[in-house]
């Protein structure tokens, strides 16, 4: 088991800060926003994913590749409050916004890993109707 497979979600998000600086300024931004409470890691990382679906065609294209390879690499994490987080957090807000530019969503496609598609896709296709019962 290497250390991808451990990875918590505070380790994630440091990761994420180091290798990509732009991060490491809207963490700032969403923490300050938050005090004197603080925010918490998933809402950090649906920020991070909300920004990320906007902003994926700012990303070159090795910053992209190494974006998605973390991405996926958390979603593969043994620890299932990570992946957990990931998934809802920061995948779905990626997706919910950069479904809204066709552009930017085809390219948020081209790079999910495996984990994160499949993910994404269930999600999708989920069926939210209420049960006849609860009418």
């Amino acid at each position: 088991m290497d250390n991808e497979q451990r990875m918590s979600l505070s380790g994630f998000i440091e990761k994420f800060k180091e290798q990509f600086p732009r991060f490491q300024q809207l963490a700032a931004q969403e923490t300050a926003y938050w005090e004197p409470d603080g925010i918490s890691d998933f809402l950090l990382v649906s920020s991070f994913g909300g920004n990320l679906g906007f902003e994926i065609d700012s990303f070159d294209e090795i910053e992209r590749t190494r974006l998605f390879a973390l991405i996926e690499a958390g979603m593969c994490s043994d620890d299932d409050s990570t992946s957990t987080a990931i998934a809802t957090g920061l995948l779905e807000a990626m997706v919910s916004r950069s479904s809204q530019f066709p552009e930017k969503w085809e390219i948020v496609k081209s790079l999910m890993g495996p984990e994160s598609i499949g993910y994404v896709t269930a999600w999708l296709e989920a069926d939210f109707s209420l049960p006849e019962s609860s009418k």
